[in-house]
């Protein structure tokens, strides 16, 4: 009304709804409408690992289409689920003709075009689950009309939070078709030593399980004791995998350039603070688009005009000597994800920049909040990020340590969780028993970490790494989960279901 005609084009818009307002979920792309769907009825299974500090939650739902014409009665249900740190989805299903199909495991784009044929063109039965940066799943379910109620299944596999001694399971929330008046069942089942359970007032125990029914609720945790990590293995193809407590160790480490990342999350108490502990070194911070050395003379300066920023993207390919580099961030709002920026320069000299390095680039977040553009480069490996208080932080400059990087070949660390999963050659039989969680999720951080260099080469990445997600059957940045309603459909669009 002020300002007349704005010239923003439609992609424009969309981005700037999807990093300032969180509108990700509303602006999804969707081939049909799904403006009269409801989620009514919502049953949760939960199979607690206390001694593998792992859950495996199987979510069922169930969607009414309410419309009463029948013109274009035919609707497109989206559901977005937020998954907890370090989680994956390892299968899901839909229910055609009154009978549960399960998904069968493709690359990404396979999945997309089926999905897109049969939807679009023939108006038929599918499901389309796809991995979204951020740790957010996407599930589409089609056709939702006024005589059938749809109901489909999501499966997730996820470590449980270490807390100071206790355990902690977060429900998965999620987004999708109203659901404020849904009913929901929750059952919670113990797989090995579990005591000190605290669960919402209105759960109910029964021995070591444990049960809800009402009315959907979407913000719950259970918090138990921690036990110690059993010694138990698993193995599959001539491969055994086992759990290892992760424990932080230090080494030396004491960065010539220290590179601050400065916004509004940050506090003048921070940063008076911090300088004294850096300002022997030479330290910068990228404003004014250009690297900036900041000393005595100028650092209350820079400070408040960066302060003034609702957020940053550091440039990290400014970086000149990126081995003797120390970043240090704060988070306090959403920032763009790395699919946002896919077609700019920006993202193509990042891009070049982890392509060249020989070492991951180290960052110290303050705080356990970490902005989407610093975790998805956290979890593809393409940098080393720790969390943690400001003490923390200036103890490590004090005594010219970093933490050391745990991570190798056959070694994937989950500091949610606070263990390792170590994979060995050859099939161990004498300690049996673990589930099989341990290898799906050892082949998930694979994937990501194999992707992590060459993330925007989808296709590429997907011919070499399709067999390693596969293998474990787990939705990534490059496989995604369809169900089809005839083995005709998925013959045509050439999608095999695994020999695993």
């Amino acid at each position: 009304f002020f300002a007349g005609s704005i010239n923003l084009d439609s992609e424009d818009r969309i981005n700037i709804l999807n990093m300032m307002f969180d509108k990700r979920h509303q602006t999804e792309r969707k081939l049909w409408s799904g403006e009269n769907l409801s989620t009514t009825d919502i049953v949760t299974n939960v199979q607690l690992f206390p001694d593998f500090r792992l859950a495996y939650t199987e979510k069922i739902f169930k969607i009414k289409n309410t419309k009463v014409q029948r013109w274009r009665s035919r609707q497109e249900a989206l559901y977005s689920f937020y998954l907890p740190e370090g989680s994956v989805v390892t299968s899901a299903a839909l229910w055609v003709n009154g009978e549960e199909r399960p998904a069968y495991l493709t690359t990404k784009e396979k999945a997309d075009s089926a999905y897109t044929a049969i939807v679009g063109v023939e108006r038929r039965d599918p499901l389309l689950l796809h991995w979204k940066e951020g740790n957010r799943i996407t599930v589409r379910v089609f056709p939702c009309t006024p005589e059938e109620d749809r109901q489909f299944k999501i499966g997730i596999t996820t470590p449980l939070q270490k807390q100071e001694g206790k355990l902690v399971y977060e429900n998965i929330d999620f987004k999708g078709p109203y659901w404020k008046d849904a009913t929901e069942s929750i059952n919670i089942v113990n797989e090995g030593k579990l005591t000190g359970m605290k669960t919402p007032y209105s759960f109910k125990q029964n021995g070591v399980n444990y049960s809800y029914s009402g009315a959907y609720r979407s913000n719950w945790t259970l918090t138990f004791d921690e036990v110690p990590l059993s010694n138990q293995t698993f193995s599959f193809n001539d491969k055994t995998y086992q759990l290892q407590d992760y424990i932080p160790e230090k080494t030396a480490f004491n960065p010539t350039d220290i590179y601050l990342d400065i916004n509004r999350a940050w506090s003048r108490k921070e940063w008076k603070a911090l300088w004294p502990k850096i300002k022997d070194k030479t330290v910068y911070t990228f404003s004014n688009h250009r690297m900036t050395v900041v000393d005595e003379s100028n650092k209350d300066a820079i400070f408040d005009y960066l302060q003034a920023q609702n957020f940053t993207l550091f440039p990290f390919y400014k970086i000149a000597q990126a081995e003797q580099a120390l970043v240090i961030s704060k988070f306090n709002q959403m920032t763009p994800t790395l699919s946002d920026l896919e077609k700019c320069a920006f993202l193509e000299n990042t891009s070049s920049f982890f392509n060249a390095s020989t070492s991951s680039l180290k960052i110290y977040n303050i705080g356990s909040r970490i902005s989407p553009y610093l975790k998805t480069l956290k979890e593809l490996r393409a940098v080393q990020l720790e969390t943690g208080n400001l003490e923390n932080i200036l103890s490590l400059l004090n005594e010219h340590q970093f933490y050391q990087n745990q991570e190798d070949a056959q070694t994937i660390t989950n500091q949610y969780a606070g263990f390792k999963i170590v994979e060995t050659a050859g099939v161990n039989t004498t300690n049996a028993g673990a589930p099989d969680h341990l290898m799906r999720l050892f082949a998930y951080n694979n994937v990501l970490r194999a992707a992590g260099k060459d993330y925007f080469n989808k296709k590429q990445l997907a011919n070499s790494l399709i067999e390693t997600a596969k293998e474990a059957y787990v939705v990534s940045p490059i496989s995604s989960l369809v169900v089809l309603e005839t083995q005709e459909d998925y013959d045509r669009f050439n999608i095999e279901k695994s020999k695993n």
